[in-house]
């Protein structure tokens, strides 16, 4: 039996539209084994426990058997075992954690026939962009970027004192209907407002300027159109910014907001700020203070 375990990750974080992300210390498990009576099991554990498909179209399942197809070996029947603590559908990531965990898993259940960089286009490929997939494989803060038709990065490794929090509301977003409400066409002074702050964004996480971020991580391309989309969520990122918060954002496609902070005492009173406003939206919500994955995918083998 093969493990792994992946992070959650946070994409966007503001200015970074489809190309910046951050992995976040909060984890799932994937457990990955040859089945004894050559059928598939999929047992699921969790978030999502309760709706997610258990037979042939579970994800797991097909990000594997995509992996053994293009390798170029017989699928054969598997032990699928999906421990999940990453919230579903929040904008943390879920999905590409899954799509990793699987990956790096049936890599290793095979012996590792695909290199590191090898897993990143093919999970690229399964998830259609590489903002949040990229954390998740490999840690830190990522830059995901295209040369042709292959997926690249640049990696930040983040100052050691910076901290995180996610202010997490208890309904579901769909980042299909998150991507439905963006323009087709920005008009150029967004672009280019956008382009400077990214550029800032990076600048600031690289140097520890972090009195930069909460400027930095301003946006006009796509949190103005999303975030109405989510009651609470834009209340909880401006009371992030007025209790402490380095910088505040829409986590990925929504709706969960994360904020960066100096230490978990105040990233504590952030919290506590965030949920207020989700409160006075009248949306039940949670937060977790936590760090900066530095890692991402982690595997080991297990008797």
């Amino acid at each position: 039996m093969v493990i792994c375990d992946v992070p959650a990750s946070s994409a966007n974080l503001g200015p970074g539209f489809d190309c910046l992300g951050m992995a976040l210390d909060w984890r799932s498990e994937i457990r990955l084994d040859f089945s004894r009576d050559g059928q598939h099991h999929v047992m699921i554990s969790g978030d999502g426990s309760d709706y997610l498909h258990r037979e042939e179209n579970n994800l797991v399942l097909r990000c594997v058997r995509e992996l053994f197809k293009t390798v170029g070996r017989p699928l054969p029947g598997l032990s699928v075992d999906i421990r999940n603590h990453i919230p579903l559908a929040r904008g943390l990531g879920s999905s590409a954690a899954a799509i990793i965990g699987s990956l790096v898993a049936a890599n290793a259940l095979l012996g590792y026939p695909l290199s590191q960089l090898d897993l990143l286009q093919l999970a690229d490929r399964l998830e259609g962009h590489a903002d949040n997939v990229v954390p998740a494989l490999y840690g830190g803060i990522t830059l995901a970027y295209r040369v042709g038709e292959q997926a690249h990065f640049f990696r930040i490794e983040p100052p050691p004192e910076l901290g995180v929090v996610v202010a997490v509301p208890d309904y579901r977003s769909r980042t299909a209907e998150a991507r439905r409400v963006l323009p087709g066409q920005v008009a150029m002074r967004d672009a280019c407002d956008n382009m400077s702050r990214l550029g800032l964004l990076v600048g600031s996480l690289l140097t520890g300027k972090l009195e930069l971020v909460e400027q930095a991580m301003q946006d006009r391309l796509h949190q103005p159109y999303r975030l109405p989309l989510f009651p609470g969520t834009g209340a909880a990122i401006q009371a992030a910014r007025q209790a402490g918060a380095l910088g505040a954002a829409l986590s990925g496609a929504g709706p969960t907001a994360v904020a960066f902070c100096l230490g978990s005492d105040k990233g504590h009173q952030i919290g506590q700020a965030m949920l207020a406003a989700f409160q006075e939206a009248k949306v039940t919500a949670q937060y977790h203070v936590v760090d900066i994955d530095l890692e991402g995918a982690r595997v080991r083998v297990a008797s």
